[in-house]
């Protein structure tokens, strides 16, 4: 399928979810500080339906997660991209407005070392993240609270990234292996 840019000039896709109704939502964003724009498609490459992201603030989008009835996204929030954010986005009109934040839970100024490289959503609408400055992954709330820690340095992980969600499994990309720990959804 071929990706036009609709109309959106000096936007390019940066990340894209899918949806469990075959639909693919589409984070077009913009270096340049220009309003960003969600797009709706479906597997033919049509343009359901698109809305705008308010308040961006120069922060680049690296994951989107359909959250119902929220967006929840992961912004790096600096030019090192060391530094993440997560968001979660509510629809009012054609428009997607920052609900709520988080950007960490450890240490005095936690926003200035949440380094997040992996969320995924599960079954019973928790996201799940890893951080990778303190070794550990985590569950939040469909509102951004802390639940508990899933696991950390004692199980093995260095720096975890990448993570996913496969069959009760978590999956995770560390430095330089893979961990897979069972995952049972309470």
């Amino acid at each position: 399928m071929k990706f036009a840019n609709v109309g959106k000039a000096n936007r390019r896709p940066y990340c894209l979810c899918a949806s469990e109704n075959d639909l693919l939502v589409i984070y077009l964003s913009s270096s340049r500080g220009c309003t960003d724009f969600l797009l709706w498609m479906n597997t033919d490459g049509m343009v359901i339906t698109e809305a705008s992201v308010s308040n961006r603030s120069l922060h680049t989008p690296c994951f989107v997660r359909l959250l119902e009835p929220y967006l929840c996204v992961l912004y790096h929030t600096n030019n090192s991209n060391s530094v993440q954010r997560i968001e979660l986005l509510k629809k009012k009109d054609d428009t997607y407005n920052p609900f709520k934040s988080f950007s960490g839970m450890f240490g005095y100024e936690a926003n200035r070392h949440f380094q997040c490289h992996g969320m995924c959503v599960a079954k019973d609408f928790n996201i799940i993240i890893s951080d990778f400055h303190h070794r550990r992954v985590y569950v939040l709330d469909k509102e951004l609270k802390y639940k508990k820690t899933l696991f950390g340095a004692i199980d093995g992980l260095d720096q975890p990234a990448a993570i996913g969600i496969l069959n009760d499994y978590i999956w995770v990309a560390d430095i330089n292996k893979i961990f897979v720990f069972h995952f049972a959804h309470a």
